[in-house]
Order: C-alpha cells, then sequence, then structure tokens
C-alpha cells in the first residue's frame, strides 16, 4: 500500500510481490484441499493486509485490528473519500479535453498500480511489436488478504463464519459460499 487516495508503482517495489498457491503457504492441507485454485499474494515473502484498515494504519496512526476495527476504517474512509472528491471536482474544468486522442501502438510493458477500496490492485501487461497485449497478470487485493480472512475465521462460531470474508472484502459474497456437510454416521 503507497498512497491513500491513489496508486503509485514507484511507491510499493512490484518486484518483491510473490504469487503463490494455496498450498504453497500450507504444507499440511488434506488433498481435497489442494484441488483448489486460490492464489496468494505475499510481499517482500510475508503475509500483508490490503485495504481500508491498512491504509488508515499507515497514514492516520489507526489500529483497531477486529473484524468490527476494519469495518470502521471502511466507513472512516467513505468520509476521506468524499472530501477528497470534493476537492478534485473543485479543480475539473469544464469544456477541457478529458483525454488524448493519440494513440501510439508499440511494444512495451507497463504496471497500473491502484488503491481499489478493497486494497492493492495490481495491473502488469506486455505488448507485442504491433501494440497487442501479449501478457497481461493481476494481482487483486483478495489475494493479499487470503490468509488473514483464515486467521480471522478460525475460532469463529460455524453458523456465522462466512460473516469474516465478507467483512474482509466486499465483493466475496458474490464468489464464496459456505457449504456444511452432514457426516453420515456409521454404527457398528
Amino acid at each position: 500500500m503507497h498512497h491513500m487516495f491513489y496508486g503509485d508503482k514507484y511507491s510499493i517495489r512490484i518486484d518483491k510481490i510473490r504469487v503463490v498457491r494455496y498450498e504453497d503457504i500450507h504444507e499440511d492441507l488434506p488433498s481435497r484441499a489442494r484441488e483448489n485454485t486460490s492464489m496468494i499474494a505475499l510481499y517482500d515473502d510475508q503475509v500483508v493486509e490490503a485495504g481500508p484498515r491498512a491504509r488508515l494504519n499507515k497514514y492516520y496512526d489507526y489500529s483497531e485490528d477486529s473484524l468490527w476495527g476494519l469495518q470502521e476504517a471502511r466507513l472512516i474512509e467513505i468520509e476521506l473519500f468524499l472530501k477528497r472528491t470534493r476537492e478534485l471536482l473543485e479543480k475539473v474544468e469544464v469544456g477541457e479535453p478529458g483525454y488524448s486522442k493519440v494513440l501510439v501502438y508499440r511494444s512495451g510493458k507497463g504496471t497500473g498500480v491502484f488503491e481499489a477500496p478493497r486494497g492493492t490492485l495490481i495491473h502488469k501487461v506486455e505488448l507485442d511489436d504491433n501494440g497487442r497485449i501479449s501478457k497481461y497478470k493481476i494481482i487483486v487485493p483478495t489475494m493479499f488478504n487470503i490468509p488473514l480472512i483464515e486467521q480471522a475465521a478460525q475460532g469463529f462460531p460455524s453458523k456465522n463464519v462466512d460473516v469474516v470474508p465478507r467483512i474482509y472484502d466486499p465483493c466475496i459474497p458474490c464468489s464464496t459460499h459456505i457449504i456444511r456437510l452432514k457426516r453420515k454416521v456409521t454404527r457398528r
């Protein structure tokens, strides 16, 4: 995480981000769990949190580390972002062009870093000689937060544990569901 309101690829060491398979950080997984496709992003080989609490911790000395603290950080950020949006809108010159009409097609590499509501979002792209995409990689905030979600869920009552990933990542409700399995007890 590198700036409260926008990404800055020069303030984050992209070369220190390593994406690994989930089982690479969990050696004791049962074979069925090894079938997952989750990827984890580590920074300098460490688990790090991305998102509102991490930003407030860095820029405002916010230190509430509970699940409620994560929600509170999100609410504090909304107020900060609304103030920043007003500042930016006051600087907009109506009638000025908002984009460049000149497009150059050539080979190259680029990295885009954005501080999204869920956390640091990174796009890496390579273009071939015709300016067409030859390689594209996205590192999403969830990839940083998966190990933290797992830690927060440990010891949580099973009937409410599905709330943990949803608090960390507002996009997860559409993609994550808890399945309860009933085991059949065989009596001898």
